[in-house]
């Protein structure tokens, strides 16, 4: 097995289930098909249940952004958008058992076919202007909503503050105060490469919020036959579901210490103490305590880390928000902080954008910040850098 891959975009703390780390891989063979391309090393670690770690090589990352340049924008779009039409229509009407759960996978794995592709194209993507970015979802979202009632509101974006572990639907309330601060994009951007990628970043973000309310659905009523919680659910693999072939005990305690996916034209799996010391030899975490100005600021304050929406409502004024990536349910919060660092990103994140409009210094893809700091800790940033 090769271990002296040269990783060069490697994010960790995103709040992922361990199935993505299968669908990930399966997707491959579908981008090769699509892009004429073939991915040669990747790597999902998951520990604590869905904190998930993903490594995307340098070699994979050059080849597959100029695959991605080779195709027609305008095709490019319009293929992706058939495909996330098509999982938001399995998603809806899937039933819930395992005959649904077999059929939205393979939906997973079709649409990441090409909404994978950001994930290669990522170093282009991280130097792209905003000016050069399409609308996104919740541009548009904010004009829709001056113009929709309440139950217009609920009934058209529900899912708005989902993310693939936490899923359920937002009251018209909640759904006004994720877009009440927003400035909509309005000008019109040519379709490019560049717009097109990252209106497939921005898009696909939509299709999960939606999809992952379905299919948690799904899990916990399978669950139910197995006397499985949601996050046991979480812990297995889908050929597991599908067959029923429920893990043991040990194996339940060894995939929630880690699990590891490791694809270097196949799939290799480990997990508890196995993957732990795989994941070191294949990919040590290297601290970067640096990374993107999204919006300019030096100055210092006091750390609260953030590893689920869950933890917002623990943020208080006048604090550094460091987390792995924010969320549109992240913006009724950020009044308070002083500054934001994210783990991943880049010039288009959400964290950019929305850093951005509300003038709140930031600073994106710092690599593994998270499991660097901790709440309580006294930092300084200056010029990009996180001064300890």
């Amino acid at each position: 097995m090769n271990s002296d891959v040269v990783w060069l975009h490697d994010t960790s703390n995103q709040r992922i289930p361990m199935f993505m780390g299968d669908v990930s891989t399966k997707a491959q063979s579908g981008i090769t098909k699509y892009f004429g391309f073939e991915t040669k090393a990747m790597l999902h670690s998951t520990r604590d249940v869905y904190s998930m770690r993903a490594c995307y090589s340098k070699r994979d990352i050059q080849a597959g952004a100029e695959a991605v340049k080779k195709k027609k924008p305008s095709l490019l779009k319009k293929d992706f958008d058939d495909l996330s039409k098509k999982l938001l229509l399995i998603a809806r009407t899937a039933s819930k058992d395992v005959k649904g759960y077999f059929i939205l996978i393979k939906g997973y794995i079709e649409f990441l076919s090409i909404a994978y592709i950001p994930e290669l194209s990522i170093q282009i993507l991280e130097k792209t202007n905003k000016n050069d970015l399409l609308p996104s979802f919740l541009d548009e979202a904010a004009l829709r909503a001056k113009k929709l009632s309440d139950e217009e509101l609920e009934q058209e974006y529900w899912w708005i503050k989902n993310n693939y572990v936490d899923t359920k639907k937002a009251t018209a309330a909640e759904i006004r105060s994720i877009l009440v601060n927003r400035k909509p994009k309005k000008q019109q951007v040519k379709e490019s490469f560049i717009s097109v990628i990252g209106y497939i970043q921005d898009y696909r973000k939509r299709v999960f919020m939606e999809t992952s309310y379905y299919l948690n659905n799904i899990l916990k009523s399978i669950g139910e036959k197995y006397a499985l919680t949601l996050e046991e659910m979480f812990l297995l693999r889908p050929q597991e579901i599908i067959k029923g072939e429920i893990p043991t005990t040990k194996t339940f305690e060894d995939r929630k210490i880690r699990t590891l996916f490791f694809y270097n034209g196949k799939l290799n799996f480990y997990q508890g103490a196995e993957a732990v010391k795989k994941e070191e030899e294949l990919a040590p975490i290297e601290f970067n305590l640096s990374g993107t100005v999204a919006y300019p600021g030096n100055l210092s304050g006091i750390v609260r880390l953030v590893l689920s929406i869950n933890e917002l409502n623990k943020l208080k004024d006048g604090e550094i928000l460091v987390t792995s990536n924010t969320t549109p349910d992240y913006v009724p919060y950020l009044k308070k902080v002083k500054a934001i660092i994210t783990e991943k990103g880049g010039i288009t994140s959400h964290a950019s954008v929305i850093s951005r409009e509300m003038k709140i210094p930031c600073v994106v893809g710092v690599r593994n910040i998270t499991g660097k700091v901790k709440s309580g800790d006294k930092i300084k940033i200056k010029n990009g850098e996180i001064i300890l």
